[in-house]
C-alpha cells in the first residue's frame, strides 16, 4: 500500500506545476494524516485504485464493479467530511 501511495505522489509531484502552500495549508495536511487510522488508509486506497482502474489503458488489470466504485465513493466521501469537519 505505501509503495503505491508513493508511486501515486512521485506521478502528482512531477506532473504538478510550481506551487507554494502557506502556513495555514501544512497545518490543514499535518492534521488530515494525524486524524487518519489505518481503516481511513486503505479507504482511501481503495477508493484511488478504484479510480485509476477506469483508465482504457489499465482496465483490463483489475476488476471493479460499478456497485464497488460506487461503494468506494461514498465511503471516501464520508471519510473525507470526517476529517474536516469533525476529527
Amino acid at each position: 500500500m505505501r509503495t503505491i501511495l508513493t508511486a501515486l505522489g512521485t506521478a502528482l509531484f512531477c506532473a504538478a506545476t510550481p506551487a507554494s502552500a502557506d502556513i495555514y495549508a501544512d497545518d490543514l495536511s499535518r492534521c488530515l494524516v494525524r486524524s487518519t487510522s489505518a481503516e481511513d488508509r486503505v479507504a482511501f486506497t481503495q477508493w484511488m485504485f478504484s479510480a485509476m482502474s477506469t483508465n482504457p489503458n489499465v482496465a483490463g488489470l483489475a476488476s471493479v464493479t460499478t456497485e464497488q466504485r460506487a461503494n468506494y465513493s461514498r465511503t471516501t466521501a464520508l471519510l473525507m467530511q470526517r476529517l474536516l469537519l469533525d476529527d
